[in-house]
């Protein structure tokens, strides 16, 4: 399984860079803070939506909303799209050949922990290595062991905080209940019996009680027969005391009005004869009636009379001056018809002035602009002195190879004379004797200083003339910039000049509509003022001012008409007034003679009841004496009954609350008896509480501590430290075998690890006795093994800064060690700043930072 690609979309400082692994080994080589850790970065947050930089969004690049990284994976034939949203965890999916098989982050994470047949716990302690963390694998096995085959989960269940701990004190909880729950059985039991005492004594005192009800409804019932006659009696006495006082006030009413009969009826035949002398009063109110109706209606003609004189003074003198004005406002109008004709046209010659002012403007601006730009260097002299440069850094890293071979030779002399046992020349094969061996090795030695030397010299001069080259690229993005720009203002100036000979021309064809235009808008607003007093009146005509005094005439007739028939009227009436005080006395007597009328009728009739008033009165009184009816014995007998009554009801009462005592009592002790049930049911548990806590302890004794943990580990072990010594074969060693053996540890005691590799003799070297080289080699080697424990095969090792913290011998082991990796492992992620690991890859990937961006260039080769 290779990675084969990643596009990183506002990641980080990456802007847009699509990155290949192509090579076997391929170096992401730059500067610190180019960016080229966020590429693997980007490579474990596609793998496992994880971040090294705290919150997920801010992987986002500043100033962005959203990001996007999108891995490409190859598993033999198959080819694995895997695309993650930072922001929108829903859009992510992965595809395999094309066709997707998950969406969504929790799925995607799934189907690629299916895919690599490993969780993100593994590789990130395996094949994922950070900065400087390469031989960390030594103290950290035991964590990492634990982490992978997840014994962590052990500790936690056994733990203080842990289920097994919360389970035990659920049921430690639940017995101290129902050990309290034991005193509440005994205190209901109490309760109970007390209850059932009360009940007892409560039904034997309501017996006593429904006797006593029974004597008092008895004594009732023999009183309310006697109370039911005098009560009858009573009512019928009410009635006739209460007929016979109406009877005597209605007598004293007729015996009044009686005295009276000769005053109303001699007040009677007085009014009737002023009636009878004012008899040509009848009819009169009709006349006054009328009057008034006619006098509102002269008013009312009069006052249209006024105003109608008013507006026909007044519409004289507007159609007067409608007259006066009427030349001018016809003026008016032919100007303002011919002012639209040709608005158009100077609307346009005040657009066509404006924008040509604006082009003027701009034509300046531009002329500005070309001067600011100065004298532009030769871009062709550029491009040569650029061409010398790079032809003499070629030649002098040509020379620098040749230089570099021409050491090589010499160490390898050197080495070879020291190596050499016999006094002979492994070469000429003539004599070699010390002195000429001292000889050659110092002559060597001298000319590799030399060499050296001038390999310094080289490096500083190509450091010199790559200097002056990205200078000089700096400047031929300058002149093209400035031509470019040169180009762009002159073509811009021509364009501009024709532009402004064009609106100059049509100016000239405008000028005249102009000129026109404006000398009617002023002689418009000289008229406006009498044109708007024109239009005030330009509804006035001689037909309507003839109409109105047509009106005027027809109103005058009719007011002449109206006074004649008020004049008519008064003459019948006189005097109006005195007229009007005869009328209301004349009225006021006829309702006064009919009210005397009804009255006389009224004694008339009484005068026959009251002797019918007298005899019903004799008879009453003979009814009531003989009726015998006594209130006070009345009184007595309701009073007694009423007593009988309180003391039955308060009887009752006593009964109910002693029988609702009884039934709630009752109520209390069936929920008594069923609680007492319930609770033996729960004290019944007790036993197989106790059990569940020996069994919970001796779980929880079991799996605490480290022996188990071991015991799984061991199992493990044994197939680490095969596949260790497997690939330790491939790499050039010198010891034949290597063995691990540690203790995981428990909660609060820190896992062990010992390390040691046996050599051919067989004796054992404890891992910090070993050469830097060596433990690295281990290092990486476990590392692999443990993954390779977990999975069929390892396609990729990514580690980020490897040679970091490393001195120059040690950086050499390293790079060794890589290479004989290559054997295991198909595919080699290296983030680097050194040289070194660039010789031997295979694929360059170059991150620069250009601003806040990281720049991206890749190939077999990158100088």
């Amino acid at each position: 399984m290779k990675i084969e690609k990643i596009f990183l979309q506002n990641f980080l400082s990456h802007e847009s860079s699509e990155i290949n692994f192509k090579g076997s080994i391929n170096a992401i080589v730059g500067q610190n803070g180019a960016g080229k850790t966020s590429i693997i970065d980007g490579i474990v947050f596609s793998l496992f939506s994880e971040s090294s930089r705290g919150n997920i969004k801010n992987l986002v690049k500043k100033g962005k909303s959203t990001g996007i990284v999108q891995t490409e994976i190859r598993d033999g034939n198959n080819l694995y799209l895997i695309k993650r949203d930072i922001v929108n965890s829903s859009n992510d999916f992965i595809a395999k050949n094309n066709i997707g098989i998950a969406r969504g982050r929790k799925e995607v994470d799934r189907k690629i922990q299916e895919i690599l047949k490993l969780d993100k716990d593994i590789l990130l302690s395996t094949v994922i290595i950070r900065q400087g963390e390469i031989e960390n694998i030594f103290k950290e096995l035991p964590d990492v062991l634990k982490k992978i085959l997840k014994i962590e989960n052990l500790e936690k269940l056994t733990s203080s905080t842990g289920p097994l701990y919360s389970v035990l004190k659920e049921i430690e909880s639940e017995l101290k209940y129902l050990e309290n729950r034991k005193i509440e059985y005994e205190n209901k039991k109490l309760e109970k019996e007390k209850l059932e005492k009360e009940i007892e004594e409560s039904k034997k005192k309501l017996e006593d009680l429904k006797i006593k009800k029974i004597e008092k409804e008895k004594e009732i019932k023999d009183n309310s027969a006697k109370f039911d006659e005098l009560k009858r009696k009573r009512d019928r006495y009410l009635e006739l005391t209460g007929r016979l006082y109406s009877l005597i006030e209605r007598k004293k009413s007729v015996e009044k009005d009686v005295d009276n009969y000769d005053k109303i009826k001699s007040e009677k035949e007085k009014l009737e004869k002023e009636i009878e002398e004012n008899s040509y009063l009848e009819g009169g109110e009709s006349l006054l009636s009328e009057l008034h109706e006619l006098r509102k209606s002269e008013k009312s003609l009069k006052d249209q009379l006024n105003t109608l004189e008013k507006e026909i003074e007044e519409y004289e003198q507007n159609l007067a001056k409608k007259n006066s004005l009427e030349d001018d406002a016809k003026r008016y109008e032919e100007l303002k018809e011919r002012k639209e004709k040709i608005e158009e046209a100077y609307n346009e010659y005040n657009s066509l002035k404006s924008l040509l002012n604006d082009k003027l403007k701009r034509n300046e601006k531009i002329e500005n602009e070309i001067k600011s730009l100065g004298s532009i260097p030769s871009l062709d002299n550029v491009n040569k002195e650029i061409d010398n440069i790079e032809r003499e850094i070629d030649n002098l890293q040509n020379s620098k190879g040749a230089i570099k071979g021409r050491k090589e030779q010499l160490i390898q002399i050197i080495k070879n004379l020291e190596n050499i046992k016999e006094n002979r020349c492994p070469v000429c094969g003539r004599e070699l004797t010390e002195e000429h061996r001292k000889k050659i090795k110092i002559e060597a030695e001298t000319e590799v200083k030399d060499i050296e030397k001038k390999l310094s010299d080289i490096e500083k001069k190509v450091e010199e003339l790559r200097t002056r080259k990205d200078e000089l690229s700096n400047l031929r993005l300058e002149i093209i910039s400035k031509l470019t720009k040169l180009r762009k203002l002159n073509e811009d100036l021509t364009r501009i000049s024709q532009e402004v000979q064009d609106i100059q021309t049509k100016l000239k064809e405008l000028e005249k509509s102009y000129k026109e235009y404006s000398e009617i808008r002023e002689k418009l607003t000289l008229l406006e003022p009498k044109y708007k007093e024109y239009l005030k009146v330009s509804n006035y005509d001689e037909k309507t001012l003839e109409e109105k005094k047509n009106r005027l005439s027809s109103i005058k007739a009719e007011l002449d008409d109206l006074q004649k028939r008020i004049k008519g009227l008064l003459e019948k009436i006189g005097d109006e007034r005195e007229f009007e005080g005869k009328l209301k006395l004349y009225k006021e007597n006829k309702n006064k003679l009919e009210k005397l009328k009804e009255e006389f009728i009224k004694i008339e009739s009484e005068k026959n009841e009251l002797e019918k008033i007298s005899k019903e009165i004799t008879e009453l009184e003979e009814e009531i004496r003989q009726l015998n009816f006594n209130e006070e014995e009345f009184e007595n007998l309701n009073k007694k009954l009423e007593d009988l009554n309180n003391e039955r009801i308060a009887v009752e009462k006593e009964i109910s609350t002693i029988e609702g005592k009884i039934n709630a009592s009752s109520d209390l002790l069936i929920n008594l008896n069923s609680e007492l049930d319930k609770i033996m049911e729960d004290l019944n548990k007790i036993p197989k509480l106790q059990n569940a806590i020996n069994r919970v302890e001796k779980l929880r004794k079991i799996l605490s501590g480290s022996g188990l943990q071991n015991y799984i580990i061991s199992i493990f072990k044994s197939r680490i430290e095969n596949n260790l010594n497997d690939i330790l074969s491939m790499f050039n060693l010198s010891f034949s075998r290597v063995t691990i053996n540690f203790e995981i540890g428990g909660k609060t005691q820190k896992g062990k690890v010992v390390i040691k590799a046996y050599n051919t003799a067989g004796n054992d070297l404890d891992i910090e006795s070993l050469s830097g080289g060596e433990r690295i080699s281990i290092a990486l080697a476990l590392r692999i093994a443990i993954a390779k424990s977990l999975m069929d095969e390892i396609g990729f090792m990514i580690m980020d800064e490897p040679t970091i913290h490393l001195d120059e011998e040690r950086k050499k082991e390293l790079l060794n060690v890589i290479k004989y990796s290559m054997n295991i492992i198909p595919q080699i992620i290296i983030v680097t700043h050194d040289d070194e690991i660039k010789e031997i890859s295979d694929y360059i990937i170059s991150v620069t930072k250009k601003g806040d961006k990281s720049i991206v260039k890749q190939g077999e080769y990158i100088d």
